[in-house]
């Protein structure tokens, strides 16, 4: 059991989030049944580990972000439509897994870090190539009944 838990948590990509009733909810980023990372959950006493999500086409990225609608969103810095990285939401209660936006290479691709939630409800993020010059996009995600409606390049 040892060797099994120190195996974990060498390939924790990123900070466990920590939802309701000492659970904790944590991604990889490889790994899984497709090798691209999972979403998992486990016990605040250790016990437990579950793969929620095994992960698609594209890598993780960062740390899942928990919303205040009971949510969990994040990035992938592979995946989506032109494989340049997504920006996704994960819902613990009905079990599902929603790609909420694609990044292409016109509007900053290959997302770094986390998702950022400001105070004002909306996310932040960053990509690494893309924007003025090919130097990366700095940008936010609004979110309206828990649906995205707009997604904008600040920088």
């Amino acid at each position: 059991m040892r060797k099994l838990l120190l195996l974990i948590v060498l390939f924790i990509e990123g900070f466990t989030c920590v939802a309701q009733n000492p659970v904790l909810w944590g991604i990889m980023r490889i790994g899984g049944s497709l090798g691209q990372g999972t979403i998992y959950r486990i016990n605040g006493d250790g016990t437990n580990f579950t793969v929620a999500h095994a992960m698609g086409a594209g890598s993780s990225q960062g740390s899942l972000v928990l919303h205040p609608n009971g949510s969990f969103y994040g990035l992938t810095v592979a995946g989506g439509g032109s494989a340049n990285g997504t920006i996704f939401k994960y819902d613990p209660v009905g079990n599902t897994y929603t790609t909420l936006y694609s990044f292409n290479t016109s509007d900053g691709y290959y997302p770094r870090a986390s998702l950022f939630l400001a105070s004002d409800g909306n996310f932040y993020g960053m990509t690494a190539q893309g924007g003025l010059n090919n130097q990366g996009t700095f940008f936010n995600l609004i979110l309206y009944q828990f649906r995205l409606i707009k997604y904008s390049i600040l920088v």
